[in-house]
């Protein structure tokens, strides 16, 4: 058994828990169980296999201790039948099992949710991804914090390498590659991930705090940021060449009132600037497409339509 990646389970005792400690044991894992009721953990097989811990994940240093010398830790707990209030209890729950976690030096948290259609979401899946959110808060800065270690460990070592996360948006896919690839050949230790995203998107992995870097026009004003403006992104009217004010360097406004526009779709950061310009200068435009792309936008532009 390996006992530098012991495993923890939660709610062992359930259907699913059950079958899961039976798998890892089947694949040679060291497996400790955390259940209310010792007496439902010893009416399984695979009791006599296990380290059982007696507690309840409400109760923080119970938790705690359940969680010492653990290296991933399966988290199957919900409290549906613990009343109307239950979301507040699992909110809560996922809280205090966070914490104990990233105090006993987990590495991983595995979490079980549910599909959820945000449409139409019912209370037990809406608690089950609210839930999944506060785990996933704490697992990011736990894999955050041992990729640090590692890399600091190396440094000692004297060694340079690491891996570097960037979200840019989509306007920025037309530099980064070269800016990327330069950075590869001057750092050939560090492994880049790239993640390409609207504006929206890029926006949602920065207050997550996913990534290194971020590349955006229009940073969100409500957030301490450090950013710095590295080169113009000039936003310009385009038309075919056919049409009569294409010939023509200076355009007012008023001239475009008769005019259709192709846009990016909302949430990006061309349209955020355009639209913010148009309100500005109290100008609606008679919007025909909203596209999501650039390339889309310019393609359509070559034709009447």
């Amino acid at each position: 058994m390996d006992d530098a990646r012991k495993i923890l389970v939660t709610g062992a005792s359930g259907y699913v828990g059950g079958r899961l400690v039976t798998s890892l044991l089947d694949e040679k894992m060291k497996v400790r169980v955390f259940v209310r009721d010792i007496k439902k953990a010893q009416s399984h097989t695979w009791s006599s296999e296990v380290e059982i811990a007696v507690g309840n994940a409400s109760d923080y240093q119970s938790t705690l201790t359940a969680l010492n010398g653990i290296h991933t830790a399966f988290y199957l707990l919900h409290s549906i039948n613990m009343g109307k209030n239950f979301d507040e209890v699992e909110a809560q729950m996922a809280r205090s099992f966070a914490k104990a976690a990233q105090e006993a030096g987990v590495k991983q948290i595995v979490y079980l949710g549910g599909i959820a259609n945000d449409a139409k979401t019912s209370k037990h899946l809406k608690s089950r991804a609210n839930t999944g959110k506060e785990l996933a808060t704490t697992a990011r800065a736990i894999a955050q914090s041992w990729d640090s270690f590692e890399q600091n460990a190396d440094a000692v070592k004297g060694l340079s390498r690491g891996k570097l996360k960037v979200a840019v948006v989509s306007t920025a896919k037309y530099f980064m590659p070269h800016l990327i690839g330069s950075f590869c050949k001057r750092h050939p230790a560090i492994d880049v991930s790239l993640e390409i995203l609207n504006r929206d998107g890029v926006v949602q992995r920065l207050r997550d705090n996913l990534d290194d870097l971020y590349i955006m026009s229009m940073p969100p004003k409500d957030m301490d940021l450090g950013d710095e403006a590295f080169m113009p992104n000039p936003i310009v009217v385009i038309a075919p060449t056919s049409d009569p004010l294409a010939k023509r360097t200076q355009i007012s406004l008023h001239e475009l009132t008769q005019r259709r526009f192709i846009v990016r779709e909302k949430g990006s950061g061309t349209r955020m600037a355009a639209d913010q310009f148009f309100r500005k200068m109290r100008f609606r435009p008679d919007v025909r497409l909203e596209l999501g792309s650039n390339e889309a936008v310019k393609e359509l532009s070559l034709i009447h339509i």
